[in-house]
């Protein structure tokens, strides 16, 4: 038995140190409008475009804000849209994530999808997390609500990087809500 948990010691350590690399360097990023604080492994670009999202017939238009970077051979990105009728938070998400999992080249059938739940235990955020792998990508995101805004984590690596699962991790774990 204590064989056993010192392998699970070693590699906990081994897949936490791998996603604290030097060329990870975690630093708090935020939209202008405040609230939501998170951290990326590096210097974020910002980016802003319109887009449609469209959920079991209904279509809606609005605006995505984007930070993003790249190291380590993995790409992370921060997304932020305002709601906007006639979808809510619920249809946003779904909507958002058959774009996200289509734009890798993958099948919504093909992700694997969980709750998770942000924040301390009394004022909890219920997030989805989805990741897919494709022979060419590897993907993983999270989508939450919080106030009029849906907000997607992603990070995205090439099929065999066996540092994105404990770097994900890590990185959605860096979620502060307001």
């Amino acid at each position: 038995m204590p064989k056993i948990r010192t392998v699970l010691c070693t590699l906990a350590v081994a897949a936490l140190s791998s996603a604290c690399t030097p060329s990870l360097n975690w630093r708090e990023v935020r939209f202008d409008d405040g609230g939501l604080v998170v951290l990326l492994p590096c210097k974020p670009d910002k980016a802003t475009r319109d887009i449609t999202l469209a959920h079991e017939g209904q279509v809606m238009s609005t605006q995505l804000s984007m930070q993003g970077c790249e190291t380590a051979e993995l790409q992370f990105t921060l997304s932020q849209m305002a709601i906007a009728p006639p979808l809510d938070a619920k249809q946003v998400m779904a909507a958002w994530r058959v774009a996200s999992i289509s734009a890798v080249g993958a099948q919504v059938q093909d992700a694997t999808v969980q709750n998770e739940s942000l924040g301390p235990a009394q004022a909890a955020v219920t997030a989805l997390r989805s990741q897919v792998q494709t022979p060419q990508h590897a993907a993983q995101w999270l989508w939450f609500g919080e106030g009029h805004f849906i907000y997607q984590l992603a990070v995205y690596g090439a099929a065999k990087d066996k540092s994105l699962d404990p770097v994900a991790h890590v990185y959605f774990s860096g979620v502060k809500l307001p």
